[in-house]
């Protein structure tokens, strides 16, 4: 095998064999499974199906039956295997050719047997399969003193060293190389033992077996490389592998019985694996989960590229996400129930997405993460998002308070009222005004063509102007373009993702009908006052002013407003909003914004009183920190701060923009800004 030994058995037997062989064998059958058996190697390697892993021997099967039905095919008989928790591996006989499931671990021999051993829920990282177990550590000397933080640093570790069959979990923020993968029943703990190489198409895991086949070929079709193979047997139910019989020549075979060959690599197929990434698109967070469908329809349309579909479902208010068919079909989903398809992606559409320092940070209100990464506190969020990225054990910050900000150690959300969390995902960047998400332990399913690249600038450069590329992979020194968006398990790789375009956000004021309008851009109000359309600015303007119900009004087009209810907002490409902000007057050759029961989020600028708002008024418009005059207890003071916040019995005239009067208009005056 090419891959490590994934290790002894995980635990002991769950009970005492639950009978003998259900068949008896004449002496022609046993003298032909002799021979058969002196033909065929004893072969081990891990495989993955229905979430579990799986050791392959032959030679050999389990003892003790769970029942006594059988089976004809492998898959049935581990999805039956899987779903039953006293089922602890699944054995074949190929007398009968029949498949039993197995209540113990305990190991018989048989010519031309072959069993498979339930191991543990499996996980696909960094190009290997592997074992996680909870309540079990992994026995013996570490591999390693050094102590790893998080689950994907140790794993990608162990993966790259010779030495290291397993990882050790003593708490989230500690864990160990080992040099074993026998395992011991520990309370409290968890740990993952390394299985075999694994690659990834269409959802199937393939395991790598130098100098073995499988017996019986699919078709007579060969292939000229490894990615249309899997391709080719991801599609077809009938594939059980693909078997390289030499440079540039691949088959998919039919059978499941191996035999040993020198000059041949086998490429057993497993069950469905999972992967999953992180991204940015529209200021939203998206997580992309293959191999998965979404259910639920949102408009019943088909979209043909991926940027389409994210778009249509930034703007629903019902897209709960999207699953995509095929590499030019996509779907709005409303519900985020997934199932797991063959083939498919599902995207799913979560919160508000930051980028910070580096990194996407996911936004969750009314939530708090659990554990602290330090005792320190922090001012604001881009103090403490700056502290969380250089940090490897913080996952994520929680506000607790005003001007308190704390950095947390895991990404465990507890509902809490009034505050406000962010998750930190993965490493995000800016380029070309577009996003683009690293992801360590990955690579593309398939690449663009086999062109490389020196440098992620070039690639990235180059992927923009291709319409089938969803992002690049980095292997060794070199980078190369994904033919769209499907990702792969792979050690020593990294993918960037390309996300959606970086929003350049606008915020300006205009004065109409006695209020004050803050304009944002590419925004929308997230919910509509009525359906009623206005096919001019001013016209919307002029029935929000007289609605006290109105918040403000959105553009969604050419001649196409409506009024806005609510303070939520969402991305909208091209759209902007005009939030209603305030009762507005001028003074001075400002526009100043007056609301009661407010003050200015920086306090007063000095202690100083006015016995009037003209003189109030006056100081602060010849003054550049001033930003507002503040009037308590009858008297004004000069404030500083650029937004409101609620202060009982105070109310505020914050001095909003430079203003002038012309021809019976306001005109708003802006530096430093031109029209699109």
């Amino acid at each position: 095998s090419s891959g490590k030994s994934s290790g002894k058995s995980s635990g002991k037997s769950s009970g005492k064999s639950s009978g003998k062989s259900s068949g008896k064998s004449t002496r022609s059958t046993a003298t032909k499974k002799k021979s058969t058996a002196a033909k065929m190697a004893s072969v081990s390697y891990t495989m993955v199906y229905g979430g579990y892993s799986w050791g392959y021997k032959t030679n050999i099967v389990l003892e003790g039956l769970v029942n006594k039905v059988t089976y004809t095919s492998r898959s049935k008989a581990l999805t039956a295997c899987y779903k039953n928790a006293k089922c602890l591996g699944v054995s074949y006989t190929p007398a009968d050719k029949k498949y039993r499931l197995n209540s113990t671990i305990k190991e018989k021999e048989h010519p031309a047997g072959m069993y498979w051993l339930k191991r543990g829920t499996s996980y696909t990282w960094y190009g290997r399969v592997w074992s996680n177990k909870t309540g079990y550590k992994i026995k013996g000397a570490k591999s390693s003193t050094k102590k790893y933080t998080g689950v994907n640093s140790a794993l990608a570790a162990c993966a790259s060293s010779d030495s290291c069959n397993g990882v050790n979990k003593v708490s989230t923020s500690e864990l160990y190389l080992m040099k074993k993968s026998t395992v011991e029943v520990k309370k409290g703990r968890s740990c993952y033992i390394q299985g075999d190489k694994v690659g990834q198409y269409g959802g199937y895991s393939y395991t790598s077996l130098s100098g073995y086949y499988y017996g019986g070929w699919l078709s007579s079709t060969q292939y000229k490389t490894y990615t249309l193979a899997l391709k080719a047997c991801s599609s077809n139910t009938k594939c059980t592998g693909v078997t390289k019989i030499g440079t540039g020549k691949f088959k998919l075979n039919s059978g499941s019985t191996v035999s040993a060959n020198s000059k041949y690599t086998l490429y057993p197929r497993g069950g469905l694996s999972d992967s999953k990434y992180y991204f940015s698109y529209a200021n939203t967070v998206f997580s992309a989960h293959a191999p998965y469908a979404m259910s639920g329809k949102v408009d019943g349309k088909t979209y043909t590229t991926r940027t389409a579909a994210l778009d249509a479902c930034v703007q629903a208010t019902k897209c709960l996400g999207f699953t995509q068919s095929s590499n030019k079909k996509f779907t709005l989903n409303s519900s985020k129930t997934k199932t797991k398809t063959a083939g498919n992606v599902a995207y799913v559409k979560h919160g508000r997405a930051m980028v910070s320092n580096g990194y996407m940070w996911q936004e969750f209100s009314g939530t708090a993460l659990k554990g602290t990464a330090t005792t320190t506190t922090y001012k604001t969020f881009a103090l403490a998002a700056k502290a969380c990225a250089s940090n490897s054990a913080c996952k994520g910050v929680t506000y607790v308070s005003a001007k308190k900000f704390q950095l947390n150690s895991s990404k465990t959300r507890v509902t809490t009222k009034g505050k406000i969390c962010w998750v930190k995902r993965g490493k995000t960047a800016a380029y070309k005004s577009f996003y683009w998400t690293q992801n360590t332990g990955y690579k593309g399913q398939e690449y663009v063509s086999t062109t490389s690249y020196s440098s992620l600038a070039a690639a990235q450069v180059k992927c923009l102007a291709t319409a089938a590329c969803g992002g690049v992979t980095k292997a060794s020194s070199k980078y190369y373009l994904n033919n769209y968006h499907t990702l792969a398990s792979s050690s020593g790789t990294s993918v960037y993702i390309k996300g959606g375009e970086k929003i350049e956000q606008v915020t300006v004021y205009l004065s109409y009908k006695s209020y004050t309008w803050k304009m944002r851009s590419p925004w929308q109000f997230a919910a509509k006052l009525t359906t009623k359309k206005y096919t001019s600015r001013n016209a919307a303007l002029k029935a929000c002013a007289s609605n006290a119900k109105c918040m403000g009004i959105s553009k969604a087009g050419s001649k196409e407003y409506y009024l806005g209810k609510g303070t939520a907002y969402k991305p909208g490409k091209g759209m902007k909003i005009f939030i209603k902000y305030g009762a507005m007057s001028t003074y001075g050759g400002y526009s100043w914004t007056s609301k009661s029961d407010y003050t200015l989020s920086g306090g007063y600028l000095t202690t100083t009183a006015y016995t009037t708002k003209a003189k109030a008024l006056t100081a602060c418009k010849g003054n550049s920190k001033c930003k507002g005059v503040i009037l308590k207890g009858g008297k004004y003071y000069l404030g500083k701060g650029d937004s409101f916040k609620s202060g009982s019995g105070y109310t505020t005239y914050k001095k909003t923009s430079e203003i002038k009067s012309l021809n019976d208009y306001y005109w708003t005056v802006y530096s430093a800004l031109i029209p699109l």
